[in-house]
């Protein structure tokens, strides 16, 4: 049988704004301390240390919203960490150094990867693909996404082809 986790929550912060070349912000700190009980409810032996958070927030912090921005600042960070999470680990390849000698590059890179995600979700939570999915047994979204990158290159093919012609035409995509 596994045993149960409390978390406790003690919340600070300063009541005065700080001032920062006319930018004015509040501090604020959320210390979570977790315990874990064995089977018998007796609090195991080992325990992980306390766990502290600290933000700057351009809201002001009171004894009645600090708990509100702490909680909805940490679903923010679990958000932007599951999505870099996702571009590192998931199959988009994000890795630390593409470029050393240009920043530029570097950002462009980054932003078309962005792009890549976004499409990446669009895709994965629309009804279309989620029908599909559904309906084929041996469809993947693994598959759907070769299938794009198939598609995409003819497309990309035939437009340089095209940019060589003078002939004008069209391209109807169903």
């Amino acid at each position: 049988m596994k045993g149960k986790t409390h978390i406790n929550r003690h919340y600070q912060w300063i009541d005065l704004p700080l001032d920062h070349n006319g930018q004015v912000a509040w501090w604020l700190c959320c210390t979570e301390t977790v315990t874990r009980y064995g089977s018998a409810n007796k609090p195991l032996q080992k325990q992980d240390p306390p766990t502290r958070f600290v933000w700057l927030t351009y809201q002001i912090v009171t004894a009645n919203n600090i708990r509100q921005l702490a909680e909805a600042t940490r679903s923010k960070w679990n958000i932007e960490n599951e999505g870099f999470n996702t571009q590192k680990n998931g199959g988009h390849a994000l890795r630390h150094k593409y470029s050393r000698k240009s920043f530029n590059s570097y950002k462009n890179y980054y932003q078309c990867l962005q792009i890549a995600h976004l499409i990446n979700q669009l895709a994965v939570h629309s009804t279309t693909i989620a029908d599909m999915l559904k309906a084929g047994a041996k469809l993947t979204i693994a598959h759907l996404y070769k299938q794009l990158k198939s598609w995409m290159t003819c497309i990309m093919e035939a437009s340089a082809t095209l940019d060589n012609t003078t002939q004008r035409c069209q391209i109807r995509l169903r």
